[in-house]
Formats: C-alpha cells, structure tokens, sequence
C-alpha cells in the first residue's frame, strides 16, 4: 500500500476539527485492545480479522480512519481492505502511540 492512504497525526487533529470528521476506528488485534486502557477520544473498535464482514456497513458518505499500535501492518491491511470495499478509508501514521505522544486526546476504554 503507498503512503497516500496514510494519514498524520496533524493532519487527522485538523480533520477531527472539520466540519466533516472522519469516522475513527480502532483496529488493535483483540488481545492488544483488551489489554489496553484507552483509545482516541471518539473512536470504537472493531476486530481486524472481520474487516471484511464489518467493512460492508459503513456508509460510504463519510471517510474512515483505521488505526492500530503503530501504524504497520495492522492498520495498512485494513485501510486496504477497506478500500477494496469502496470506503474512503486512511490509516494513521505511527498509530496510537504515535497520536498519544503527540498529545492526541485519548479517552478511557470503556
């Protein structure tokens, strides 16, 4: 996958501030995000090995951004699958962590 279907932690800070905001999804495998105690303020979670069943439920109106620990393999691979569905769909660079140590605003995982 090339890096146009990448998004940074600017440039999704910038997005999430649109008047269109880009839907966020956590994509951390199950045993990672079940031992994790935050994710991105307004994100959800969803199993990356479903992407192919979740994928085909979202809306095509507004774009998506996947993200995972640290922006690898993870997220790219459903950004890409995702694209094959026809969703707009990015990952975020350097992932979470990334985004945490920038100063994104995580929320407690409920």
């Amino acid at each position: 996958m090339n890096t146009s279907a990448s998004i940074t932690v600017g440039e999704l800070q910038q997005a999430l501030n649109s008047a269109h905001p880009p839907r966020l999804i956590d994509v951390r495998r199950a045993a990672v995000f079940q031992q994790a105690t935050v994710l991105i303020k307004g994100a959800t979670w969803q199993d990356p090995d479903s992407v192919g069943a979740w994928g085909n439920t979202l809306s095509g109106s507004s774009a998506v951004i996947v993200y995972c620990v640290h922006g690898h393999e993870v997220s790219r691979n459903c950004a890409s699958r995702l694209q094959a569905l026809g969703v707009d769909a990015r990952f975020l660079e350097g992932g979470i962590e990334a985004w945490g140590l920038d100063g994104g605003a995580l929320s407690p995982k409920r």
